[in-house]
Formats: structure tokens, C-alpha cells, sequence
């Protein structure tokens, strides 16, 4: 299951069909709730916000999986803060990112993980 902070950034990343098994939190903020239904699924890979509510969200799964999740970063590039931007900001697509190599390296709790 792959998790962005918001309805926007799911449509985003939905336009790769790679991409279809995701959800969004609306937020950072990650609920009880949403929590209990992240636990529900065998791999869940997070896809924070380059800010300091992204870096929240990584703690509060941290502090609440009690197990290991991996987090897929964006690249590090100026102005790029989610994957909404991606478009925009990079004139490509998602499709277009992985193919290139983005999503390859995903960061674990614990360690790095390449699929």
C-alpha cells in the first residue's frame, strides 16, 4: 500500500498504473483509525511531503506500526515538495520518474530495502 498526505497527490500518483494500490491520509496526521488499517496490509511504503509534516508522519509510524514500513522519497530537487509537483515542476510524469530509477531504493524503518 502505498500512502500520500492527500487526495490531490493520490490522483497524481494514480496516473501511473503501478501506483494503484495507494490511499490518501488527508494530512499528516495519521489517526488511530488509519493506523489500525495501514497494519492490515503486508508492505506499506509512505510517500511523505518534503517538509516538516512529511517527517511527522514518518515518526508518528514509527512510534505506532510496531513493525517495519518503508518510505519512498522524492528526489531532491528545488521546489519539489510532493508528488503533486511532480508534474509541474519536473514536466514529466510518474510513470516517466520510475522509469527513470525513482522508487527503486526505498528507505525502511530499519534499513534500505530495493525491490
Amino acid at each position: 500500500m502505498y500512502v500520500v498526505e492527500g487526495i490531490t497527490k493520490l490522483a497524481v500518483l494514480r496516473t501511473d498504473p503501478y501506483f494503484a494500490n495507494s490511499t490518501a491520509t488527508f494530512g499528516s496526521g495519521l489517526n488511530e483509525r488509519q493506523l489500525w488499517l495501514l497494519k492490515q496490509f503486508d508492505n506499506v511504503v509512505i510517500i511523505p511531503d518534503a517538509d516538516a509534516a512529511g517527517m511527522r508522519s514518518i515518526k508518528r509510524l514509527k512510534e505506532n506500526m510496531n513493525r517495519e514500513f518503508q518510505v519512498l522519497e522524492l528526489p531532491k530537487m528545488e521546489g519539489l515538495k510532493d508528488v503533486g509537483d511532480i508534474p509541474t515542476k519536473l514536466n514529466t510524469t510518474v510513470a516517466n520518474l520510475r522509469k527513470r530509477g525513482w522508487g527503486r531504493a526505498l528507505k525502511s524503518s530499519s534499513s534500505i530495502v530495493f525491490y
